[in-house]
């Protein structure tokens, strides 16, 4: 686990692929609701992160990613994993959000009074076309901080014409370099843009893909992969 520096009332983390139960291609912590691993093998990677958060699995709300700009506040538990949305924000204590990913970004963000969190799922999907700055809004009543997480690197990340061009018009210049884009800086530029300031923005600089021991890489490894995930939530 790869624990992030919060204000007091809000605690984040965000997991690796080490020390959980599953095998083969999903080996070890694949916490991956939907993936082809085994149910049981999930169910207990998702209480081994629950043990090392002190929430209850019942305490830990997921979604149904589409790589969209959909912000879903959680009012209570319980949420159904149907719901659609790529950005989960709350206001109740005790309750973890997740945002789970295999390249894209888990990004972390929260009040600094510790009065609302939010996770975020954002490929370059979700960060064209504004789910960071839909969350920041969502949350509301800033100041901010904010942590991303662990994602695919632009050492590794070459995309087309079209996501290169588009990335650059969004972003400027700084975010594309040769045929890749670095999705993690055009995420802290999101995030300024959405009333954030730079030193209060931590980024875990470890590209998914570079580390097959440490994390799941879906552009490296294709569908037979698992999920990390970021969590946060407040105490």
């Amino acid at each position: 686990m790869i624990d992030v520096s919060t204000p007091d009332g809000v605690r984040g983390l965000f997991s690796t692929r080490v020390g959980g139960v599953s095998v083969g291609y999903y080996s070890s912590l694949n916490l991956g609701p939907n993936t082809d691993d085994a149910r049981s093998n999930v169910r207990e990677n998702w209480r081994i992160l629950a043990e090392a958060s002190g929430l209850a699995t019942t305490r830990l709300v997921a979604n149904r990613q589409v790589h969209g700009t959909q912000v879903h506040v959680v009012e209570q538990v319980g949420t159904p994993a149907s719901v659609e949305a790529d950005a989960l924000v709350t206001e109740r204590v005790g309750v973890g959000l997740l945002a789970l990913g295999a390249d894209c970004l888990p990004i972390l963000v929260w009040r600094t009074d510790g009065r609302a969190v939010g996770a975020v799922h954002a490929g370059w999907r979700g960060v064209l076309g504004g789910v960071i700055g839909a969350a920041v809004t969502r949350i509301g009543g800033g100041p901010f901080g904010a942590a991303v997480g662990p994602g695919i690197g632009s050492c590794c990340y070459p995309v087309g014409d079209d996501v290169r061009d588009a990335f650059e018009a969004e972003f400027g210049a700084s975010v594309v370099e040769g045929s890749a884009i670095a999705v993690s800086r055009a995420a802290v530029i999101a995030l300024i843009r959405a009333g954030l300031r730079a030193k209060d923005i931590q980024v875990v600089n470890r590209c998914t893909a570079c580390e097959p021991e440490h994390f799941f890489s879906y552009r490296r490894d294709g569908p037979l992969t698992g999920r990390q995930v970021g969590l946060v939530w407040r105490t």
